[in-house]
């Protein structure tokens, strides 16, 4: 069975071409909802994306675990320059950080991540 697996992986997988005719992959990651966030975050930018080895997760223990990763591929390869930049700027970001704000409409404390007041929906000062 694993045989019969490795070599159907091996027919799909595709190595990374350089020219406009062929997708490239751009990012990998160990969980589904990363790359997904990634794709997100391409998409919002107007950089078609296609997901590959979504489902294959279950067959890690057949395959090496970084072959079972999902995949996130360029359909057209003249993205590639800013993909990459956006990808790296996603991998490079952290979540702010500092004290939490005090809501001025309803007294709340709010974590600094967040954008509007939990309790009233009134947005963090400025």
């Amino acid at each position: 069975m694993a045989t019969i697996l490795l070599r159907f992986w091996r027919t799909c997988a595709l190595p990374v071409f350089s020219d406009s005719e062929h997708p490239l992959r751009v990012y990998s990651a160990d969980t589904l909802t990363q790359v997904a966030l990634v794709r997100n975050v391409l998409e919002a930018a107007g950089i078609a994306t296609e997901l590959r080895n979504e489902h294959l997760a279950s067959i890690a223990g057949e395959l090496p675990p970084i072959s079972a990763w999902p995949e996130l591929w360029l359909v057209d390869a003249a993205d590639l320059s800013r993909a990459t930049a956006l990808v790296a700027d996603y991998i490079a970001e952290r979540p702010p950080s500092g004290p939490p704000w005090r809501c001025t409409r309803c007294g709340s404390e709010n974590e600094v991540q967040f954008q509007l007041c939990w309790q009233c929906g009134a947005s963090a000062p400025a």
